[in-house]
Parts: structure tokens; sequence; C-alpha cells
């Protein structure tokens, strides 16, 4: 083996040893940087950004940074227990898997499975002690710790109810945050419908499209014709949205301000007209 080959082996093997006991780490290496070089870029422009809009919508005048960052964290850090899962366990069942991790990533795992779910769990508990120190509710926290036993009914099904099943982990990944970071703030349920509505619901219908191994269901053609179609749907769908926002805020139903998420997506998604297809997360 060649010094470049034996660099790149470290650099794997204590990628590997990282990215399984740091939030974010995780997902950002295996579902986004794999794919692309702008991996980060992706992942905060569709997320992380769009989440803050959220936030500083329903906490304008009082945005807490700090309490922003540790509620993404935290839910990154129990989502990300089932992406663990779902490499390194689920894969051992299916015959064609998606491999996402290297056979040393994968063999540093099983030496030190129970550290890394253990570690997990640890910070899980560090950020619900933190929640109830700053008031959160106790259905917020609750909600954080479910997705745990959802993620794991999952991984252990297979067929089309997981299409359906990926709604309720998206729905998660993006509402669960606001939720926490913005209990008990006025207009945080009117944030949530129109977060659920921004990202979740699309991300939904394209799946469904697309079928991930299943046949498209059917009812997606209202929408769109084929998952190749998306890029077009984004941009009809996200300007609806955003012409629906300012109509139901022209007549008092919804605060301008919430107008500012859809429209963010819709001008997010305008260059991607001409993106190149990316290969499956």
């Amino acid at each position: 083996m060649g010094e470049r080959d034996k660099t790149k082996t470290v650099e794997r093997k204590n990628g590997g040893r990282l990215i399984f006991y740091t939030p974010l780490a995780y997902a950002l290496f295996t579902r986004f940087i794999k794919r692309s070089k702008f991996g980060i870029i992706v992942w905060s422009t569709e997320y992380l950004i769009p989440l803050f809009i959220s936030m500083l919508i329903v906490c304008w005048t009082n945005f807490d940074v700090a309490n922003a960052i540790i509620s993404i964290i935290a839910v990154y850090n129990f989502y990300e227990i089932g992406y663990i899962q779902n490499d390194c366990e689920t894969i051992k069942k299916e015959k064609n898997p998606t491999m996402r991790l290297t056979d040393l990533q994968l063999d540093f795992y099983e030496i030190h499975k129970y550290s890394i779910y253990g570690f997990r769990l640890l910070i899980g508990c560090l950020a619900t002690w933190y929640f109830v120190e700053i008031g959160t509710n106790l259905m917020g926290i609750i909600i954080m710790w479910l997705i745990i036993p959802l993620y794991a009914l999952y991984n252990n099904m297979r067929g089309r109810i997981n299409l359906y099943m990926l709604l309720l982990l998206t729905t998660y990944r993006y509402c669960v945050p606001l939720y926490v970071f913005g209990h008990n703030t006025q207009g945080l349920s009117l944030a949530l419908v129109i977060l659920f509505m921004s990202y979740p619901i699309p991300k939904f219908i394209e799946v469904c499209a697309d079928g991930k191994g299943n046949p498209p269901e059917k009812w997606t053609h209202i929408f769109l014709k084929g998952f190749n179609d998306r890029f077009e749907f984004r941009i009809k769908y996200y300007l609806a949205m955003t012409v629906l926002c300012v109509v139901l805020s022209t007549i008092s139903v919804i605060p301008y301000k919430l107008t500012l998420l859809p429209l963010y997506y819709l001008l997010d998604r305008l260059p991607q007209l001409r993106m190149k297809k990316l290969p499956p997360r």
C-alpha cells in the first residue's frame, strides 16, 4: 500500500470514530458530503437556514442562539441513532443494501456499538436536563425521545409503508427542533404548520413519486408526471404556497412574516432547475 493509500485509510478510520459519537457529523458525512462536494451547503440551505428562519419567526424579539443550536443538536443526536442502526444493522438483512460506510467503519461499529449508543443516550440525557432547566414542556421532551422507537420500527419494515413513515421521520427532523425551541411561544402552531407544508409535504410527494424501490404511488400524478419532473414541481409548489401565504396574511389569517419561509424555498429552488440529479441519500 502506498503512502497516499495509508493516509486515506487513517483518515477513514479516524473519521469512522468521530462521526459515530458526534451529533450532526454522522448525518453530514453519510447523507450529504458523500453525495456531493457541496453537501454541507445543500444541508444548510434546505434545513439549517429555513429552520433558523422558522425560529426567528416564533421568537422575533428574543431569539436565543444557544437554545436554537442545542435544539438542533439534540434532535439530530437522537435522529442519527436511527441512521446508525440503518447503516450498520439493517444492511445485514438486505440483499442489496445501500452501503454508506467503509469496511473499517463497520468494523469499528461492531467493536464499539455499545459505547456508541451509550454515549448518544448520555448526550440525550444531558439535553433533556437542559430543556427541563429552561422550562420546556414535558410533551416536547417526550416527542424528542420518541424518534428512537419510531426509527427502529422504520428500519425493520420494508415496502410502501416506509414511504409514509418517511413523512413522520422528516416531520420530526424539521418540526421537533422548532417545537422544543419555541415552547409556549405565541404563533408556534402556525409556524409549525407552515414549516410542515414547506418541506416535509413536498419531499413526501417526491419520495412517493420515486417509490424508493417500489412502483410510484399513483396519486402523485396529480402533482408531477414522474420523479424526473421534481425540480419543476418544486417551483410550482413553492410559488403557489407563497401566493397562498401572501393572500392569507393580507386578510389577517396569518402574520406576514410566515410568508418568508415558502418565499425562501422558492428562491432557493429556482437555480435547481438546471441541477444534475444527485445520487440517493
